[in-house]
């Protein structure tokens, strides 16, 4: 399977996430997973992902179900809830894919 179609289909539940980020708590469920791919959700308090403090939290999804929960120490930081997805073509480098929840803090 593509990798952009892994994504697309693995993202769909993260869209809801967003206005859970506030309060220390996400959850949901990554749909279309992928037995080739790793995940990871984050939380990050800046759009610049190449920023060392990134993210200020994540979690590893390896529950092949999809479920994860991803929890923080409550601040007054705006937050951004990202899914990270690596996967590795036959034949070619790893690909790293970040799928902002939302683009709005």
């Amino acid at each position: 399977m593509p990798p952009t179609k892994l994504l697309c289909g693995a993202l769909l539940a993260c869209l809801l996430l967003l206005n859970q980020s506030l309060a220390g708590e996400v959850s949901g469920h990554i749909e279309s997973w992928s037995p080739e791919a790793r995940y990871e959700v984050w939380r990050t308090t800046s759009l610049d992902l190449s920023d060392p403090q990134q993210p200020q939290a994540r979690v590893v999804v390896d529950d092949p179900t999809g479920n994860f929960e991803l929890s923080w120490p409550e601040d007054d930081q705006q937050s951004w809830i990202f899914l990270h997805q690596q996967v590795q073509p036959r034949g070619g480098p790893p690909l790293d894919l970040f799928r902002p929840a939302e683009l709005l803090p």
